[in-house]
């Protein structure tokens, strides 16, 4: 039992949690760069991300996904623009000052994941800036279309990189806004801050046997219980939620167990918690650096909690920055009797921690968060 996790578990001390912010799935929407654009008066663009720069640097690096080419592509120059503004300049319209721009080819035939890398634009921390993708030369008839935001997936509203939008009169007005997080990311010296990269959200294959997320916390900190970002019926439904140590095989002895279905639900399920949390007495010290197990045993045969996957094959560092806890915190799944573990697909169900002192992080905890659609990494 811990004897020195924060009293008060408000979200400034809940750091990982898979159990708010956000909604589970929207439209999936993508942008033809099919117009010239010209800051403030024409053309497609899109604001790709707004943030404020972590650390004093460069940013470097710039991930966007390609979904497709029309026309003959080499009939135009062949690259896309980016730019970075400073700020905005009124109701979601990126800033006036230019603080960076360049430009970036394509081959007109590789769609999927591409990394623009070797930037130097030089950033101020604690400034906010906008993200910019567009096409100065776009035309009608050779375009290439980006990825704006995918339509399932684990979509949170990321603190870190904020509000996108398109705009068809390069941002004359106000972008039209959309609530996700882009389909991207950008690195600024030593911190990657990732979008929503996730494409698709998967059920499981229906049945009783035991499945959420393996996890290491890069911290001490104490284990509170279990959060469903979607299909939180699972929580009152009578199914046996438990943590193990890493090597100890489903059915094995828990450090933590609970079925909250020993609260009556009567006729309905809704509304039904996110979160399902342990008596006090019964939370339990993890390490950092230490992997662990947060499952869900079922009571009789589901399909959920599900999974998120990805499109294409992002890099490891973009997937690193996208996963929660830097990649360290993804599906599990029993399978005859011993654990199967992708790294690669974010599980909807996980676990809920807070710090186990406040030295480390202020109580306000690490950047890192399973709820959101991306994260920071650095």
């Amino acid at each position: 039992m811990s004897t020195t996790w924060p009293e008060i578990l408000g979200l400034g001390n809940i750091y990982t949690a898979m159990a708010y912010l956000g909604v589970p799935s929207v439209t999936s929407t993508t942008l033809a760069l099919d117009s010239a654009y010209t800051y403030g008066s024409a053309g497609d663009a899109l604001m790709a991300m707004a943030f404020t720069a972590p650390e004093t640097a460069n940013l470097t690096d710039i991930w966007l996904y390609v979904v497709s080419y029309t026309g003959t592509w080499g009939n135009t120059d062949g690259v896309i623009n980016w730019q970075i503004r400073e700020g905005l300049n009124g109701t979601r319209i990126p800033g006036t000052t230019l603080t960076a721009s360049g430009t970036f080819a394509l081959d007109g035939a590789t769609t999927g994941w591409h990394r623009i890398t070797g930037l130097t634009a030089a950033l101020t921390a604690g400034k906010m800036y906008c993200l910019v993708l567009a096409d100065a030369d776009g035309g009608a008839s050779d375009y290439v279309t980006i990825q704006v935001r995918w339509g399932t997936g684990p979509v949170r509203v990321n603190p870190l990189a904020t509000e996108i939008g398109t705009s068809t009169n390069g941002f004359g007005t106000a972008y039209s806004a959309i609530t996700a997080t882009f389909a991207g990311a950008i690195k600024i010296g030593t911190r990657t801050i990732a979008g929503q990269i996730f494409g698709a959200m998967n059920t499981v294959t229906s049945g009783t046997y035991e499945r959420g997320c393996r996890f290491k916390p890069e911290e001490d900190c104490v284990f509170i219980g279990w959060g469903a970002a979607t299909d939180n019926s699972i929580l009152v439904a009578g199914h046996a939620l438990k943590l193990y140590a890493d090597a100890t095989a489903p059915g094995g002895s828990t450090l933590a167990i609970l079925n909250p279905g020993a609260t009556p639900m009567g006729g309905g399920t809704t509304p039904s918690p996110f979160a399902a949390i342990l008596p006090a007495a019964s939370f339990v010290d993890l390490d950092a650096d230490t992997w662990y197990r947060a499952v869900i045993d079922p009571a009789s045969a589901i399909a959920i909690p599900r999974k998120a996957t990805y499109p294409g094959s992002p890099d490891a560092t973009l997937l690193a920055a996208a996963m929660p806890m830097g990649g360290e915190c993804y599906w599990t799944i029993e399978d005859t009797g011993a654990w199967a573990d992708d790294p690669t697909a974010m599980s909807h169900f996980g676990p809920i921690l807070v710090p186990r002192t406040a030295s480390a992080t202020g109580g306000g905890g690490l950047l890192t968060h399973p709820g959101w659609s991306g994260g920071m990494r650095g």
